[in-house]
C-alpha cells in the first residue's frame, strides 16, 4: 500500500508522486528512449525516436527544441530552423533555448569567414568548441578573445558568449561563472 493524497494536488507535487510510485507518462517514456538512442549516437535510432514525438506531440516546445538540436548537430541548419520557428515564443523557457540554438547557428555561419589572425583562430576554435557541445571550453575561449579584444568583430566574443548562456539557462552553474568573469573582464 502506497501513501496516497485526498484532494486536489498542484502539478509538481502530483508528479512527484507518480515519480515514487515508478509511473511515467508516454511523453516521460518517449523522451527517455530517444536518450537512450542520442547516448549511442546512432542517427538510425534518434531519427525514429524523435519522429515519434514529433507525432506525438507536434506542439511540444521541449521537443520542438530536441529536434532542432539534433539537425543542428547534424549540420542541416535549414530544418534546424524550420523546428525553432514552431516553437511558441510566449512560452519563455523553451523561447530563450530557441534563442539560443539561433544564436549557434549564426555562429556556425560566422566561422566560414574567418581570417588567419590570433583572434580569428581562437574565436573559430571557442566556436567549434560550441558547436561540439563542449560549453565550458567554448565560454572560456570566447573570454579569451574578450578580454584581448573586446571590439573584435563587433563585440562576437561577448555575443558568443551571450547566445550560449541563453541556451544553458540562467541557473546553469556555467552561466553564472562566466556571466560573473564577462562582467569582471568587461569592466
Amino acid at each position: 500500500m502506497q501513501e496516497g493524497f485526498v484532494g486536489v494536488l498542484p502539478e509538481p507535487q502530483l508528479r512527484e508522486l507518480l515519480n515514487k510510485l515508478g509511473l511515467q507518462s508516454s511523453l516521460e517514456q518517449d523522451l527517455a528512449a530517444l536518450a537512450v538512442a542520442q547516448a549511442t549516437g546512432d542517427m538510425a535510432e534518434v531519427l525514429p525516436a524523435l519522429a515519434t514525438l514529433l507525432t506525438r506531440y507536434p506542439n511540444n516546445g521541449q521537443i520542438l527544441l530536441k529536434a532542432a538540436q539534433v539537425y543542428l548537430a547534424q549540420g542541416d541548419d535549414a530544418l534546424a530552423n524550420q523546428y525553432l520557428d514552431l516553437i511558441d515564443p510566449s512560452d519563455r523557457a523553451t523561447s530563450d533555448q530557441a534563442d539560443g540554438l539561433r544564436g549557434l547557428l549564426i555562429l556556425r555561419q560566422s566561422l566560414a569567414d574567418l581570417g588567419d589572425s590570433e583572434l580569428d583562430i581562437a574565436y573559430g576554435k571557442a566556436g567549434k568548441t560550441a558547436l561540439a557541445g563542449d560549453f565550458a571550453a567554448a565560454l572560456e575561449g570566447f573570454l579569451g578573445v574578450v578580454e584581448r579584444d573586446r571590439t573584435y568583430r563587433k563585440d562576437g566574443g561577448r555575443k558568443a558568449m551571450l547566445t550560449l548562456f541563453k541556451l544553458l539557462g540562467d541557473s546553469d552553474p556555467l552561466t553564472l561563472t562566466y556571466r560573473k568573469r564577462l562582467m569582471q573582464a568587461l569592466y
